[in-house]
């Protein structure tokens, strides 16, 4: 595979043998953009867990500074008394 003049110059920045913290790998990727859009970096974790598994379920919310643009749409399947709790809870 051919590495481009852009990749061999991001390449000089970047010790390959390092293992880079959160913080220092998004720096690194601040400094060596030198595009005029908006990139966009994807982060893969493995966890080793397996999802099978009731105590090993992984669940979470991130919170995007903007938010998606969309509205939330809330649906609830309760009984009557139930529909008093969800409503508090939405608000």
């Amino acid at each position: 595979m051919r590495l481009s003049k852009r990749f061999k110059e991001i390449l000089k920045d970047v010790d390959t043998n390092k293992e880079y913290t959160v913080e220092e790998a998004v720096d690194v990727l601040k400094n060596n953009s030198k595009v005029k859009f908006d990139e966009t970096v994807e982060l893969t974790v493995q966890l080793n867990v397996n999802p099978t598994k009731q105590d090993q379920n992984v669940r979470g919310v991130m919170l995007l500074p903007h938010g998606t643009g969309k509205k939330k749409r809330i649906c609830v399947v309760a009984k009557v008394r139930n529909i008093k709790k969800q409503k508090e809870l939405k608000e």
